[in-house]
Protein backbone atom coordinates (compact mmCIF):
# COMPACT_ATOMS: atom_id res chain seq x y z
CA UNK A 1 0.00 0.00 0.00
CA UNK A 2 2.92 2.41 0.68
CA UNK A 3 3.95 2.18 -3.34
CA UNK A 4 0.55 3.31 -4.22
CA UNK A 5 0.80 6.44 -1.63
CA UNK A 6 4.81 6.62 -2.49
CA UNK A 7 3.84 7.26 -6.86
CA UNK A 8 1.10 9.90 -6.31
CA UNK A 9 1.73 13.78 -6.78
CA UNK A 10 0.45 15.92 -3.76
CA UNK A 11 -0.12 20.15 -3.38
CA UNK A 12 -0.07 21.41 -0.38
CA UNK A 13 -1.31 25.13 -0.21
CA UNK A 14 -1.38 26.87 2.78
CA UNK A 15 0.33 30.30 3.88
CA UNK A 16 1.85 28.85 6.93
CA UNK A 17 4.91 27.26 6.21
CA UNK A 18 4.80 25.27 9.66
CA UNK A 19 2.10 24.09 8.90
CA UNK A 20 2.96 23.02 5.37
CA UNK A 21 6.06 20.78 6.73
CA UNK A 22 3.87 19.32 9.35
CA UNK A 23 1.68 17.89 6.64
CA UNK A 24 4.90 17.13 4.61
CA UNK A 25 6.01 14.86 7.91
CA UNK A 26 2.67 13.38 7.55
CA UNK A 27 3.14 12.40 3.79
CA UNK A 28 6.91 10.94 4.61
CA UNK A 29 4.82 8.53 7.17
CA UNK A 30 3.29 7.01 4.15
CA UNK A 31 6.44 6.99 2.21
CA UNK A 32 5.71 9.58 0.24
CA UNK A 33 9.27 11.40 -0.71
CA UNK A 34 9.06 14.83 -0.19
CA UNK A 35 10.07 15.26 -4.11
CA UNK A 36 6.54 14.51 -4.57
CA UNK A 37 4.97 17.57 -2.76
CA UNK A 38 4.59 20.90 -4.12
CA UNK A 39 4.02 23.42 -1.69
CA UNK A 40 2.07 27.11 -2.62
CA UNK A 41 1.25 29.86 0.00
CA UNK A 42 -1.99 30.67 -1.38
CA UNK A 43 -4.24 30.01 -4.03
CA UNK A 44 -2.83 32.05 -7.03
CA UNK A 45 0.59 30.16 -5.97
CA UNK A 46 -1.39 27.09 -6.37
CA UNK A 47 -2.84 27.31 -9.50
CA UNK A 48 0.44 28.11 -11.47
CA UNK A 49 1.68 24.98 -9.51
CA UNK A 50 -1.40 23.15 -11.02
CA UNK A 51 -0.60 25.00 -14.28
CA UNK A 52 2.72 23.35 -14.78
CA UNK A 53 2.39 19.96 -12.90
CA UNK A 54 -0.34 16.80 -12.97
CA UNK A 55 -1.30 16.27 -8.90
CA UNK A 56 -2.78 13.22 -7.66
CA UNK A 57 -4.08 15.34 -4.45
CA UNK A 58 -4.74 18.81 -2.83
CA UNK A 59 -4.34 19.81 0.52
CA UNK A 60 -5.58 23.54 1.31
CA UNK A 61 -6.53 25.35 4.20
CA UNK A 62 -9.40 27.97 3.28
CA UNK A 63 -7.58 31.35 4.88
CA UNK A 64 -5.24 32.53 2.51
CA UNK A 65 -3.61 35.82 1.70
CA UNK A 66 -4.29 36.83 -2.03
CA UNK A 67 -6.93 33.93 -3.05
CA UNK A 68 -7.94 32.19 -0.04
CA UNK A 69 -9.14 28.66 -0.11
CA UNK A 70 -13.02 29.24 -1.13
CA UNK A 71 -11.80 31.47 -4.33
CA UNK A 72 -9.49 28.38 -4.70
CA UNK A 73 -11.65 25.75 -4.59
CA UNK A 74 -14.04 27.49 -6.79
CA UNK A 75 -11.37 27.87 -9.64
CA UNK A 76 -10.87 23.76 -9.46
CA UNK A 77 -14.00 22.96 -9.17
CA UNK A 78 -15.37 25.12 -12.17
CA UNK A 79 -11.90 23.93 -14.41
CA UNK A 80 -12.53 20.92 -16.25
CA UNK A 81 -8.69 20.34 -16.28
CA UNK A 82 -8.66 20.14 -12.22
CA UNK A 83 -12.20 19.43 -10.90
CA UNK A 84 -11.46 15.95 -10.09
CA UNK A 85 -8.84 16.10 -8.78
CA UNK A 86 -9.76 14.96 -4.77
CA UNK A 87 -8.96 17.94 -2.16
CA UNK A 88 -8.80 17.74 1.55
CA UNK A 89 -9.38 20.67 3.69
CA UNK A 90 -7.22 21.85 6.34
CA UNK A 91 -8.55 24.95 8.66
CA UNK A 92 -9.10 26.38 11.56
CA UNK A 93 -12.48 27.46 10.85
CA UNK A 94 -14.79 25.35 12.63
CA UNK A 95 -18.37 27.17 11.82
CA UNK A 96 -21.49 25.58 10.26
CA UNK A 97 -21.90 28.14 7.13
CA UNK A 98 -17.67 27.11 6.25
CA UNK A 99 -18.98 23.31 6.90
CA UNK A 100 -22.00 23.78 4.30
CA UNK A 101 -20.23 26.16 1.88
CA UNK A 102 -17.20 23.30 1.68
CA UNK A 103 -20.18 20.45 0.97
CA UNK A 104 -21.75 22.83 -1.20
CA UNK A 105 -18.32 23.11 -3.57
CA UNK A 106 -18.23 19.12 -3.64
CA UNK A 107 -15.21 18.48 -0.76
CA UNK A 108 -15.88 15.64 1.34
CA UNK A 109 -13.21 15.41 3.25
CA UNK A 110 -12.31 17.96 5.80
CA UNK A 111 -10.01 18.56 8.90
CA UNK A 112 -9.52 21.10 11.90
CA UNK A 113 -6.61 22.62 12.84
CA UNK A 114 -4.43 21.57 14.61
CA UNK A 115 -4.30 18.36 12.90
CA UNK A 116 -3.62 14.89 14.36
CA UNK A 117 -1.26 12.94 12.08
CA UNK A 118 -2.48 9.38 12.60
CA UNK A 119 -6.19 10.67 11.38
CA UNK A 120 -5.03 12.83 8.81
CA UNK A 121 -2.98 9.32 7.47
CA UNK A 122 -6.09 7.62 7.93
CA UNK A 123 -7.97 9.87 5.51
CA UNK A 124 -5.50 10.28 2.91
CA UNK A 125 -5.21 6.02 3.08
CA UNK A 126 -9.28 6.46 2.04
CA UNK A 127 -9.16 8.20 -1.39
CA UNK A 128 -5.22 5.40 -2.60
CA UNK A 129 -6.11 2.04 -0.94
Amino acid sequence: MVKVFAEKKYLIVDDMKVVRRSIIGSFKKLGIDEENVYQAGNGKEAIDVLEKHVVDMIVTDLNMPEMDGFEFLEFCKSSEKFKDIPIVILTSESDQQNTIKIMDLGIRDYMIKPFQSEKFMKLLMNYFS
